[in-house]
């Protein structure tokens, strides 16, 4: 089944909010991966500081949407667009599968906070640094 790389924030702000509520924030930037015109996975940027920019990544359950492609896509544009030291992402540690996805870009975890999340559990504050990551030219 091929798929499609797509840009825009207003249709993948939609998609995401399908799975977890966040609202706009000016400069966002969206990256998707499209099937049959219907959105698979969706990672917005923002917060871009010239030394870091924050990722919120949703993906349609079950929907087999890992391709080398998107990932080398979504993992260049932070580093060789945007020329960050580090992108930024936060979940509740009791997201295992998300968790799972992130250490296979290579993200680590920076910190935890305590009873933070809407579950009452914790939430997880993770970074990826270019050369942490296997999908850029700098990766392992």
């Amino acid at each position: 089944m091929p798929s499609k790389i797509v840009f825009g924030v207003a249709r993948i702000l939609a998609f995401i909010n399908q799975q977890r509520p966040m609202e706009f924030i000016q400069g966002m930037r969206g990256i998707g991966l499209e099937r049959e015109g219907e959105l698979v996975a969706g990672v917005l940027f923002e917060g871009w500081n010239y030394q870091s920019i924050w990722a919120h990544v949703a993906a349609e359950p079950g929907s087999r949407w890992l391709n080398k492609e998107y990932l080398r896509f979504i993992c260049s544009y932070p580093f060789e667009t945007c020329e960050v030291k580090m992108v930024l992402g936060y979940m509740d540690a009791s997201n295992t599968q998300a968790l799972r996805f992130a250490r296979h870009l290579g993200f680590k975890i920076e910190t935890r906070i305590t009873q933070a999340a809407s579950d009452g559990g914790d939430i997880l504050i993770l970074k990826l640094r270019e050369k942490d990551c296997k999908y850029t030219k700098a990766g392992v």
